[in-house]
């Protein structure tokens, strides 16, 4: 049997595919149980409830082959004859799929091409701006956890990170910018080596809510209070951030409005409608909390 999933859907009689396929990345270890990421299954969720709306399922494939299987993804594709594919992230076998014809829509990077469009958030701007509110509350010594620079988001994450120091007249320490690796044990790995230096930040900006929260029970452990020894902010807002001790201050990516807004462009190019941009970016928010408030809550409460 091959490893392919059928979600609950609607086939309809004209078309025996009416079907859409999403590939789950299995490039590298981290990558295993992506598709189980709060960030990736809120948008599959989004994403599947609009598709079906129209009448189209959605298989899963992974790009894991088998021993003494001769298939690639490609074939797979072909053999399932789907209508669409939606890509988060970009794997592997990626041109390939390109040739086949197949309408694609990506997330988390760009594409182009007549039967090809992508959607991401918009990942630079509110971390310059989270840079300048932070500088405006007083901070000066900023610190920043990278994710795997292959991937878009991460990249452009950090080049708001040195944008926004720029433009509050600041340079970027290279002893404070480590890897975090989008995973709570990546945030507690670099927490550890924050914490070997004698000269840290005083905040800590993590590409990833996973990674703060990994970060900040470090942190804790070694007897930092947070917001007073070190602050912490994430990128995401998944629900862990709300949860967390004490609860994270974030960048939050919409998304909801990402799975919809890739499902619409797909359907766009799937059904030949006029789809005026190839490629769309989500506003994010900053969501402030406890993670960065130096003054105790019920000092802010007496206006003292």
């Amino acid at each position: 049997m091959r490893n392919t999933a059928r979600i609950a859907g609607k086939c309809t009689a004209e078309n025996d595919s009416r079907s859409v396929c999403h590939v789950v990345r299995h490039s590298q270890p981290a990558d295993v149980q992506a598709q189980d990421h709060p960030f990736i299954s809120k948008i599959l969720t989004a994403f599947s409830r609009k598709i079906e709306e129209h009448g189209y399922d959605l298989l899963m494939f992974t790009n894991v082959r088998n021993p003494f299987d001769t298939w690639g993804l490609e074939d797979r594709v072909k053999h399932r004859d789907v209508d669409g594919i939606f890509l988060i992230g970009r794997p592997p076998d990626f041109e390939k799929l390109l040739q086949l014809g197949i309408p694609i829509t990506g997330l988390d990077f760009t594409l182009t091409g007549k039967s090809a469009s992508s959607v991401m958030s918009d990942n630079r701007h509110d971390v310059q701006e989270l840079i300048k509110q932070l500088y405006d509350k007083g901070y000066r010594r900023f610190g920043f956890a990278y994710d795997p620079l292959n991937l878009l988001p991460a990249m452009e994450r950090l080049q708001g990170f040195h944008s926004g120091l720029w433009e509050v007249g600041l340079s970027s320490t290279p002893q404070w910018i480590v890897y975090g690796n989008f995973t709570y044990e990546g945030g507690k790995d670099a927490a550890k080596q924050f914490l070997t230096l004698t000269n840290r930040p005083e905040v800590v900006l993590f590409s990833s809510d996973l990674s703060a929260i990994g970060a900040m029970q470090i942190f804790q452990e070694y007897g930092l209070n947070i917001p007073r020894d070190i602050a912490v902010t994430g990128f995401d807002d998944v629900d862990a951030a709300t949860f967390a001790y004490p609860s994270l201050t974030t960048i939050r990516q919409d998304m909801d409005q990402l799975g919809q807004a890739a499902a619409t462009m797909l359907l766009n190019l799937m059904e030949n409608q006029v789809n005026s941009r190839q490629h769309l970016a989500i506003p994010t928010t900053i969501v402030w909390r406890n993670s960065t408030v130096r003054t105790s809550l019920s000092t802010l409460r007496e206006g003292r």
